[in-house]
């Protein structure tokens, strides 16, 4: 798959999450075969107002490209502006979030509150093109709910009004992240447009690569869910998708890897970030042996050194 100058063999994606995919994991997912990777919602309005936390947000990493920001918002001004001055970061393309279901976020008309009014979601899309010199993208899901599944006709309005890809989570907003990807709304997305469609939605969890692929007929994957604690998902995917068998990570490599997520978050945030650490070594540790001990535990964690000693003290009973 192609977008512009870029080519990417394997078509797998890092999905942004909130509170998930800050620089110092993303780094780790490209390392494990994320072919892009993109940042967490950025506020548009709180970008053309200079807030130093949004754009320490949007920072990216020189090991973390090709790298996407994205932005949320409904002013088309506001948006167009918010892109322009992201820029800065050399990002290699924008993404617009047309797709976020939490309930703030759709109060203010943004997020999924865009699919209910595809004029303006054009009108945000042709902005932010405008206002840039890379290419810009589009997330959204299939519809608000099972009556209103218009994913095709804004995917449409979204490629004339300049986008060069449409990534298309397979839930109405409100099933938020229940059930199932419906694979055949993805696959009707593809057929309305002819820039590259990327399907999200239980790549990793219910759907392998190769499954996903061929379920969706879509161009490329954006793994979300599957990669929280396993940044070596992508190194899975791309085994589905040779048709090979999944290799093994050890447990030393994934307690290597969880210690160098530690020392990232230090370096790039310092010890406040490390709370976040909290979350992301609950991830990490999902399913073994102790981690429910770890978890009523972790909230005592504060220093480096105690992260280190929890992970170590699960991965010793592996």
């Amino acid at each position: 798959m192609k977008i512009n100058n870029y080519n990417f063999r394997y078509g797998l994606f890092l999905a942004p999450m909130a509170g998930v995919t800050d620089r110092a994991y993303r780094a780790l997912c490209v390392r494990y075969g994320a072919e892009l990777v993109t940042t967490e919602l950025v506020s548009a309005k709180a970008v053309t107002m200079g807030d130093e936390r949004t754009f320490r947000l949007a920072s990216l990493t020189e090991d973390e490209h090709p790298a996407a920001i994205q932005i949320f918002g409904s002013d088309p001004m506001v948006m167009g502006e918010a892109a322009y001055r992201l820029m800065k970061l050399s990002p290699e393309m924008i993404d617009i979030n047309m797709g976020c279901p939490v309930p703030k976020i759709v109060r203010n008309g943004e997020g999924c509150a865009l699919m209910q009014d595809v004029e303006k979601a054009g009108k945000i899309v042709e902005n932010v093109v405008k206002s840039v010199s890379v290419p810009v993208t589009v997330k959204m899901r299939i519809g608000m709910d099972e009556n209103s599944l218009n994913a095709p006709l804004l995917a449409k309005v979204c490629e004339q009004a300049g986008a060069s890809m449409i990534t298309v989570h397979g839930r109405t907003r409100n099933k938020m992240y229940s059930g199932f990807s419906d694979c055949s709304e993805i696959r009707k997305v593809k057929s309305a447009v002819s820039v590259p469609v990327i399907a999200s939605g239980d790549v990793g969890l219910t759907l392998k690569g190769d499954e996903a692929y061929s379920l969706t007929g879509a161009d490329g994957l954006a793994v979300g869910r599957a990669a929280m604690g396993a940044p070596w998902i992508f190194a899975y995917l791309k085994d589905d998708i040779d048709g090979v068998p999944r290799r093994v990570i050890s447990d030393g490599e994934k307690l290597s890897v969880i210690k160098e997520h530690i020392d990232r978050l230090l370096f790039y945030e310092g010890e406040r970030a490390l709370c976040q650490m909290r979350t992301h070594l609950a991830w990490y540790t999902k399913g073994l042996k102790g981690s429910a001990a770890l978890r009523r535990n972790i909230n005592t964690a504060v220093t480096k050194d105690d992260f280190y000693t929890l992970a170590e003290s699960i991965f010793a009973k592996c």
